[in-house]
């Protein structure tokens, strides 16, 4: 299992952070978990054609984690391309009323069959090779949290937590996971307004601790974030601390950055590939 991060930052794109979006990539088959503004250039820098994506997984419809899902649609229908992979979109109710505004605006030209557009309801869903677990986010609504595995229960686990603030959904998801992809958008003493629907590093050592998963990777970092972030080891140290201080606790974390791939293995590893150029 690979795992290509596109966008980890937020809306405001900053610090060399595109808004959300991540390829996971296993058993010949692509896969866009998010697809922010941003996403489509990332694609071509890390070498992937954006026709050759198989599935988007949309989490929620906040514009920062779906909007180049419309130039997707458009480049798709490009009449230079005649061997486009055959595009699946999934995601929350309400993702067909969305095409179907943009087909009023765009006709043709962002046109997707609907018999390739999957609303998800909370629960297991089959999506190619994977079986994808929707939780209800602490967000939004409606938002989604995704637990991510082998339909045949092989190989790691992976968890997007898509945009959440700290819950039990999140949690039971996050619970024994190898790979938990978790957001931690702003500093533990930022304003209650900017903390609501998101989750801080203190958010993120009480998942810890209650779920223990192998590994987790921070992402979606609002620029109050960044003074942080250039402390890397401190803030892992600071959230183990605030984790109970639980000497059960072994969670390995990593700080994701944009294009730089995770090697995901079942030894429940995560691996650092060398940055793309």
């Amino acid at each position: 299992m690979r795992l290509v991060p596109l966008g980890t930052g937020s809306i405001l794109m900053r610090g060399g952070r595109s808004a959300s979006g991540y390829l996971l990539e296993a058993h010949g088959q692509r896969t866009l978990i998010d697809c922010g503004p941003g996403t489509l250039l990332r694609l071509q820098q890390a070498g992937v054609g954006p026709e050759t994506i198989d599935h988007v997984v949309l989490s929620h419809f906040h514009p920062d984690h779906h909007a180049d899902l419309l130039p997707l649609l458009f480049l798709r229908n490009n009449p230079s391309l005649t061997a486009a992979s055959d595009l699946i979109l999934h995601g929350p109710p309400g993702l067909q009323r969305i095409l179907d505004a943009w087909d009023s605006v765009y006709g043709k030209w962002t046109l997707h069959p609907r018999d390739r557009v999957h609303e998800l309801d909370p629960g297991p869903h089959a999506v190619g090779e994977w079986m994808v677990v929707a939780h209800r986010a602490a967000h939004t609504m409606p938002s989604y949290i995704y637990r991510i595995s082998r339909r045949d229960g092989s190989g790691p686990v992976l968890v997007y937590s898509g945009d959440s603030g700290p819950c039990a959904e999140l949690t039971n998801a996050c619970h024994g996971a190898d790979f938990c992809v978790l957001e931690c958008s702003v500093p533990d003493d930022a304003p209650q307004d900017a903390r609501d629907g998101h989750m801080t590093p203190k958010d993120v050592a009480r998942i810890v601790t209650d779920a223990k998963p192998r590994c987790v990777a921070l992402t979606h970092f609002y620029p109050a974030m960044f003074p942080l972030l250039s402390d890397r080891a401190g803030l892992e140290r600071a959230i183990l601390a605030e984790a109970a201080g639980s000497a059960s606790v072994r969670t390995r974390f990593l700080i994701l950055e944009d294009l730089q791939a995770i090697e995901i293995d079942c030894g429940m590893r995560a691996v650092d590939s060398p940055p793309f150029p």
